[in-house]
């Protein structure tokens, strides 16, 4: 646990829309605390400890924290600085905000120390484990310089630092669970990205095998639109390549005559020959995309002619082999009877 793969976790060179979206509520998080604060401060009546030791102190740090908290709202809608930079000053304002404060105030009393262990959570989450433990580690160092000041200007007995102890050892607790989990959180991204890219190259893969094919291809979902089709198939139809998916099927083939009706119902594969306005005759063959994808199918169009004139080559083939062999089969015996003869 302690050895080099305790900083194994990296921090995000690049943040994400996710990554921004967490930073602007961990702000709105700031920004209703930093109302709170001022709003203690302002009013006529004691909330808990806080304020207690030095009033204006803490007015004046909460309302300037309040101002922060509008500012780096702004920057983030921005989008600049870029996102570490952000993170990094907005995690180092709130500690040293909340220890100004906890100065301010009677100090262990007041409880404002349980606001450290929300921001070494949230550096973990904006920036990665290693960032919790920094945290967690200043955090820890300026409480306790905090408590020598105190004590050196006599506004507070020698002790406490027991107190403190469990303190730093509840933020390292805390920065060492937020480790571990941002940890699974960073390899599960990773993973689903890569998951991803893969997804993305196959499915790029599969569209340039599509349209390379030489029979047309489209495939229809269950609300009959065209979500899928090929070069070869636009040529075939006369569809034009500006063509804008989805589409329905009925305004794509409105000249050709097909039963909608009867293809939302096909459970095998079926063909049928279709006379384009044209004067080409086409081959439609159909085909579900099966019981995962009810009342979906696929169609593909051949030339009907390009198919008869395979058939005839395959036919002239077939006679030119039946030929040879049997002019095979009769210069054999003519071969031996003109031997014969000649002896």
């Amino acid at each position: 646990i302690f050895g080099s793969q305790i900083l194994s976790d990296s921090t995000p060179t690049e943040g994400g829309s996710n990554y921004w979206r967490v930073l602007f509520y961990f702000n709105l998080y700031r920004m209703l605390l930093a109302v709170f604060l001022v709003t203690a401060s302002l009013a006529s009546f004691s909330v808990g400890s806080l304020g207690s030791r030095h009033p204006e102190q803490f007015f004046y740090t909460s309302l300037t924290y309040a101002c922060l908290s509008l500012l780096f709202a702004f920057f983030i809608n921005k989008g600049w600085p870029k996102y570490i930079t952000q993170c990094r000053i907005q995690i180092l304002v709130d500690i040293v905000v909340i220890i100004i404060l906890y100065h301010a105030s009677t100090g262990q009393g007041a409880g404002l120390e349980i606001l450290l262990f929300v921001t070494v959570s949230a550096a973990g989450i904006l920036l990665g484990g290693r960032a919790s433990l920094i945290a967690a580690s200043l955090a820890t160092i300026l409480l306790i310089l905090e408590h020598l000041y105190v004590i050196s200007i006599d506004e507070r007995s020698l002790g406490g630092f027991t107190t403190l102890g469990f303190i730093g050892v509840g933020l390292f607790v805390t920065a060492f669970i937020i480790y571990y989990l941002s940890l699974r959180l960073r390899k599960t991204e990773i993973e689903i990205a890569q998951q991803n890219q893969r997804l993305e190259k196959l499915a790029h893969i599969n569209q340039l095998t599509v349209e390379h094919l030489h029979s047309g291809v489209i495939v229809v979902d269950q609300l009959s639109m065209v979500i899928l089709i090929n070069k070869s198939s636009k040529e075939l139809l006369g569809i034009p390549e500006s063509l804008q998916l989805p589409v329905p099927l009925a305004n794509l083939l409105s000249d050709i005559n097909i039963d909608l009706i009867t293809l939302r119902k096909i459970t095998d594969e079926k063909e049928t020959k279709i006379d384009l306005p044209s004067g080409k005759r086409l081959l439609a063959r159909y085909q579900p995309l099966g019981n995962t994808y009810k009342n979906e199918y696929i169609i593909l169009f051949d030339d009907y002619s390009q198919i008869e004139e395979e058939k005839r080559n395959e036919k002239f083939i077939a006679m030119g082999r039946l030929s040879a062999s049997i002019a095979h089969e009769i210069r054999n015996p003519l071969g031996a009877i003109s031997h014969a003869g000649q002896l």
